[in-house]
Parts: structure tokens; C-alpha cells; sequence
């Protein structure tokens, strides 16, 4: 079982979660929405974010995007493929001298369903890993056993 939130005790942060309580499409196009709160950051300027899609062909990534919560922001869609189930995030906060401190959005991730979806398919999105903090070298990074989050969207 995945959960919303996981403890962290990092560098520069303390926990993430996964708002809401319920996710769920009932054909293609639309979108399923998981916005990432952080909680206990210090010294944060950027963060990403990486997430597995089961089964793979659900969710149209090219029709997918992230808004990032300010300051941090992201280029284009926020959004990149890296392989048929996974879907990589995040953002930057573009004033150095203004890093991140305490709880905050990080943003959120617009899911679009893909032509098969409807009313009857489930899928589960697990967050596979997350890394955060100064710079791209300065980093607290976490994997997808160490999170254990995710959610089922159309969870029955």
C-alpha cells in the first residue's frame, strides 16, 4: 500500500506529501491533478520529481504538465518522458538569494488520460523518486522504496 506522505528528516527537508484524497477520470483527455507540499525545507532552491505510471498506456505525457508553486518555476510544459511509464518534474527558484524555508507547494502535476481511459480503468502513480535542496550537486535524494507514495487513480 502506498501512502500520501512520507517522513524525510533531510538536509533540507522534513516531509513531502501528496494533497487530496481523491483521483479519478471517467474517459480520455482529462486531467488528474496531484499537487506535492513540502514541509520543513531549508536552504531550497530547486527540486525534481519522478513519477511511474501503471499500466503504461493511461496517461498521455505529451498532453501533461506541471505548475510549479512561487518562486519556484519550471520552462515550457515542466514536463519530460524519460521512458514509456516514467514522467520527470520540477522547479527552480530563480532567485539565489532568496533560497526556500519552511512549508510550501511545490506545485502540481497535471496527469492527462490517454485515448483507452474510461469510467472502468484504474492506474497507479508512484512517486519514484525525489530530490531537493541548494543546487543541482547539494541535493537530499530519495528513491521510490524509500517514499513508498503514490496513489490509484479510479481507486476502487
Amino acid at each position: 500500500l502506498l501512502n500520501l506522505k512520507a517522513e524525510l528528516n533531510g538536509r533540507y527537508i522534513g516531509e513531502i506529501s501528496i494533497d487530496g484524497t481523491r483521483w479519478a477520470a471517467t474517459g480520455p483527455g482529462q486531467a488528474v491533478e496531484l499537487t506535492f507540499d513540502a514541509a520543513g525545507l531549508d536552504q531550497v532552491v530547486q527540486f525534481e520529481l519522478i513519477v511511474e505510471t501503471e499500466p503504461v498506456d493511461l496517461f498521455d505525457f505529451n498532453a501533461s504538465s506541471f505548475a510549479p508553486q512561487g518562486p519556484f518555476v519550471t520552462f515550457g510544459s515542466g514536463v519530460e518522458a524519460i521512458g514509456e511509464n516514467r514522467l520527470r518534474f520540477g522547479g527552480a527558484n530563480l532567485n539565489l538569494r532568496s533560497p526556500v524555508a519552511g512549508n510550501r507547494t511545490l506545485g502540481t502535476l497535471f496527469l492527462t488520460t490517454a485515448t483507452g481511459f474510461s469510467a472502468s480503468s484504474s492506474a497507479l502513480v508512484r512517486l519514484a523518486f525525489f530530490s531537493i535542496g541548494p543546487s543541482s550537486s547539494e541535493r537530499d535524494s530519495y528513491d521510490g522504496d524509500q517514499l513508498n507514495m503514490g496513489v490509484v487513480v479510479n481507486a476502487r
